[in-house]
């Protein structure tokens, strides 16, 4: 379909596609993709358009205006847009942009996961493959193919997927996060202090306090708590060590705190957890922290 927008030039098309129902439950899905070129003075202005927007710019600029604050987004860049929300965006100069709006079950946290670092304008690196993902499925769309679903799912989730780990800090803080994990699970008998597994992440402890919780919706404190009880939850299913020495192996001062912790946590003593794994007791081998 060719556009009738006001400052949208001749030529510029768009597709518009309708979800199976397996498509909303399950997977990242395209509603409209199109190439648009816009003129010098071209304005949007929505209040709401039930889903969420990626442009990419091919050619030119384009500003995004986020509340009080008009960002700025040359070619070369991506644009994340929630158009359950007002969006308000424009060009004064001109632009040719390649966009895409979509949704899914979990497209929200994905945006709002994106927005919130580097925000909702970013120059990925990535960017020639982010846009040969959109790319493929606009053409897909113009050239009549015959449409796959799982597919263009797979396209889209991809290049949101680059966009979620497109900065080098992001990158950067999520190796630190993944090295403080190697950490724990390799010193998980000894003490382990914020200040220690900030030290291993290479990062600030205030700042790697902040990532960790971000990324694994747990505080370095109670991921350590989880790991030592995930951690005798298997030792006293699959070994014969005594409550004292996993006590030891898992990090506790004593096996009466231990103990006090295990039950607090599953209902069950570590003994009483043993024995019922023993009698096949579905409770006591599914517990859960």
């Amino acid at each position: 379909m060719l556009s009738t927008e006001q400052k949208v030039a001749a030529g510029s098309d768009y597709y518009v596609h309708s979800p199976s129902v397996t498509a909303h439950e399950l997977l990242f899905y395209p509603l409209i993709v199109g190439r648009f070129v816009y003129e010098p003075g071209y304005h949007l202005h929505r209040t709401s358009f039930g889903n969420f927007l990626l442009m990419l710019i091919e050619k030119g600029t384009i500003w995004v205006q986020r509340k009080r604050e008009r960002i700025c987004a040359p070619e070369g860049s991506a644009v994340l847009l929630d158009c359950y929300a007002v969006q308000e965006y424009g060009s004064a100069s001109g632009a040719e942009v390649l966009w895409i709006h979509f949704d899914a079950p979990m497209a929200r946290a994905f945006v709002e996961h994106i927005q919130a670092d580097p925000g909702c304008v970013s120059t990925p690196g990535d960017y020639p493959r982010i846009r040969d993902d959109i790319q493929a499925i606009y053409e897909d769309f113009r050239d009549g193919r015959p449409y796959e679903e799982c597919l263009e799912s797979g396209r889209l989730y991809d290049a949101l997927l680059r966009l979620l780990s497109m900065t080098d800090a992001r990158q950067d803080a999520s190796s630190g996060i993944r090295k403080a994990m190697t950490y724990i699970s390799e010193h998980l008998k000894e003490p382990l202090r914020l200040d220690t597994l900030a030290q291993a992440a290479c990062l600030s402890p205030c700042y790697f306090s902040r990532v960790f919780l971000r990324t694994t919706g747990m505080t370095p404190h109670q991921y350590v708590l989880e790991t030592r009880l995930r951690s005798a939850r298997f030792l006293l299913s699959s070994t014969q060590r005594s409550v004292k020495e996993i006590a030891a192996d898992t990090g506790f001062a004593d096996a009466s705190s231990f103990c006090a912790f295990f039950r607090a946590r599953t209902g069950y003593t570590p003994s009483a957890y043993r024995r019922c794994l023993l009698c096949g007791d579905p409770h006591g081998k599914d517990s859960q922290a």
